[in-house]
């Protein structure tokens, strides 16, 4: 789905150390239901 696609950008985008503003908002119910912070 869309949130799990979301979900795996924002894991990518952690251990990148690049994630930005824009994928913080775009996605934060996406990593609140993994329970990890942004």
């Amino acid at each position: 789905t869309l949130l799990n696609y979301q979900r795996d950008i924002i894991k990518t985008l952690q251990v990148n150390g690049e994630l930005v503003n824009d994928f913080s908002t775009l996605t934060a119910t996406a990593a609140n239901d993994d329970g990890e912070a942004i």
